[in-house]
């Protein structure tokens, strides 16, 4: 829903493929909304021309590279912390 909703621009008119790792997307068009707000995200999903990819997780190699590159990010930045100082600014009433 949130990846839908940053590229909703593009993808809008559009055929879009969408890979995941998630089983239980392939199955969203037989899912049964429960209450207004699952509705509403069916709504919102359903305006899309999807086409849905499942690729089993050990070999979705560019999602796997993706995570692993935030990974190896996080640990730089938390290694790097003992020399960053947090300044605030603003008026402090």
């Amino acid at each position: 829903m949130y990846a839908l909703k940053s590229v909703e621009s593009f993808a809008l008119g559009r055929h879009t493929t969408v890979i995941t790792d998630n089983s239980h997307v392939l199955h969203i068009k037989d899912w049964i909304p429960m209450n207004n707000r699952q509705r509403g995200m069916m709504a919102y999903i359903m305006q899309f021309n999807l086409t849905i990819l499942f690729i089993k997780g050990s070999r979705n190699l560019l999602a796997d590279g993706l995570s692993r590159l935030y990974q190896d990010k996080c640990k730089k930045l938390n290694s790097l912390k003992h020399l960053v100082r947090t300044t605030v600014v603003g008026s402090h009433n």
